[in-house]
C-alpha cells in the first residue's frame, strides 16, 4: 500500500523477490483478489500437498502426486488412478498402513488431515455405512490337544518320587493305633568288684632254749 516503508512495514530486505502484476484500472478490491494471477499462484502453493503413494500391495513408495488440500477424496482417487493406471474402484485409500480409510468421497483432504502420504491397498472401496471386520476362528482340535498336553505335564509334575528299593525305607507316618513311645531303659549298673585278697600271714617264729 502507498505510504508504507518497505523495510519497516513490508519487512523487505536485500535479496527478496517482489512480484508485480498489471491490473485493469478501476478494478474493485474483490476483483483484484480473485482475479489476480499472483494471488492465485500463491494460494495454490500454500494449499498444495505433495502426497507420496506406495506401490499397491507393498509398503514401498512408488509415486508422488501434487494436489490441492481442499480437493476431495474423489479428486485424490482420480489422481491416483491417472498416475498408477489402476481402476479407481479397485483400491482403497488409507491415511497410513492399518489406519483410517478415506471412505467419504465428498470430504476434503484437509478434513481427513492428509499431509505427506497415503496408503493404497487392493480391494473395493467401502461405503460410508460399511465396516471391515477381521474374524479369527479358533481350532478346537488344536486347542483340545494343547489342553491335554498341559494336563499331562501338570500330572507328571505332581506325581511323588518313588523310593529307591536298594536304599533305606522312608519312615512310616504315625497312626492312631500306634502305642505311645516308651522311655529307653537306663543301662544296668555293673556288679561291685570283689575285694582284693590279703596276703597270708607268716607263721610265728619259734625259738628253742637249752636248759
Amino acid at each position: 500500500q502507498d505510504g508504507k516503508v518497505l523495510k519497516k512495514d513490508e519487512k523487505l530486505g536485500a535479496g527478496d523477490v517482489v512480484h508485480v502484476e498489471r491490473l485493469a484500472s478501476g478494478a474493485k478490491l474483490e476483483e483484484l483478489i480473485h482475479g489476480s494471477k499472483i494471488a492465485t499462484k500463491f494460494d495454490l502453493e500454500m494449499n498444495e500437498l505433495r502426497v507420496q503413494i506406495n506401490k499397491i500391495g507393498t509398503l514401498d513408495i512408488e509415486h508422488e502426486i501434487r494436489i490441492d488440500a481442499r480437493k476431495t477424496v474423489a479428486d485424490l482417487r482420480a489422481a491416483i488412478a491417472a498416475k498408477t493406471g489402476l481402476d479407481p474402484s479397485a483400491f482403497r485409500i488409507r491415511r497410513a498402513f492399518h489406519d483410517q480409510e478415506l471412505k467419504d468421497p465428498t470430504r476434503s483432504l484437509t478434513s481427513y488431515t492428509v499431509e505427506t502420504s497415503v496408503y493404497i491397498e487392493p480391494g473395493e472401496p467401502l461405503a460410508l455405512t460399511q465396516h471391515l471386520v477381521h474374524v479369527f476362528l479358533e481350532d478346537k482340535q488344536k486347542q483340545s490337544n494343547s489342553s491335554a498336553a498341559a494336563a499331562a505335564t501338570e500330572t507328571k509334575k505332581s506325581e511323588p518320587v518313588s523310593p529307591d528299593p536298594s536304599g533305606p525305607s522312608p519312615p512310616r507316618p504315625p497312626s492312631d493305633n500306634d502305642s505311645p513311645p516308651t522311655a529307653a531303659a537306663a543301662p544296668a549298673a555293673p556288679p561291685p568288684a570283689a575285694p582284693a585278697a590279703l596276703p597270708a600271714a607268716a607263721p610265728p617264729a619259734t625259738t628253742s632254749t637249752n636248759n
